[in-house]
């Protein structure tokens, strides 16, 4: 009986984020403000140890346990928040997991991977505000063939862009590569998008490479 309720309770709580939610669109919002950067290296981490990775969702977890789960410094921009990871179908509440490839259209309508994007992946983990997607949305991809990392790296950039955000516009979007074969996305509130850039930075320093990251508002 409780698997049964806490299946219902997920399905309601996507049903409402999907609600608030559409297909990402080709027109780009008019109130887009231009600040992309290519290809930062600005790492505050300069060790040249290689940091190694199981998989997309050993990304998102390393972050992740890295937010506050209780409040202990003042900031709550760095405090964990609900979030789902994964598919809907088999999702796992907070905490990110891995997303099943096969799910194209819904990885297309909330985390704007384009389904022509998603036939190069192998791996994907992602994890989404419960309730807005628009305050933090954040997707790890493996690309099969390096040959089609810029490929990817664009295809999510401009779906992004081209998203209509009926829960409203999040601050700012990120496009990022690590090890230059797994893309990492993610857009939200600024200073929960700073946090996120920052741990990245500090967890992977030089293998954690920029290549969009601009204002949306």
């Amino acid at each position: 009986m409780y698997k049964g309720i806490k299946k219902y309770v997920v399905f309601l709580c996507v049903g409402m984020l999907l609600f608030h939610m559409t297909a990402c669109g080709k027109n780009v919002n008019e109130n887009t403000q231009v600040g992309q950067t290519e290809t930062q290296q600005d790492s505050q981490n300069t060790s040249e140890v290689k940091v190694p990775i199981a998989d997309a969702t050993d990304i998102l977890t390393k972050v992740w346990q890295s937010f506050e789960a209780e409040d202990t410094d003042g900031n709550p921009y760095n405090d964990r928040f609900a979030i789902m990871g994964g598919h809907f179908d088999t999702a796992v509440m907070d905490m990110p997991a891995k997303y099943d490839l096969t799910q194209t259209t819904d990885l297309e309508l909330i985390y704007c991977v384009p389904q022509t994007i998603s036939l190069m992946l192998d791996d994907a983990a992602t994890m989404v505000h419960l309730m807005v997607a628009s305050t933090f949305t954040a997707g790890a991809y493996h690309v099969s063939d390096v040959a089609n990392v810029r490929t990817a790296v664009d295809g999510m950039k401009q779906q992004i862009e081209g998203n209509h955000w009926l829960d409203g516009f999040p601050d700012s979007y990120l496009v990022a590569t690590i090890d230059e074969q797994y893309v990492i996305s993610a857009v939200g509130n600024a200073e929960v998008m700073e946090y996120f850039e920052a741990v990245l930075k500090d967890i992977y320093g030089k293998q954690f490479v920029i290549h969009v990251k601009q204002s949306v508002r």
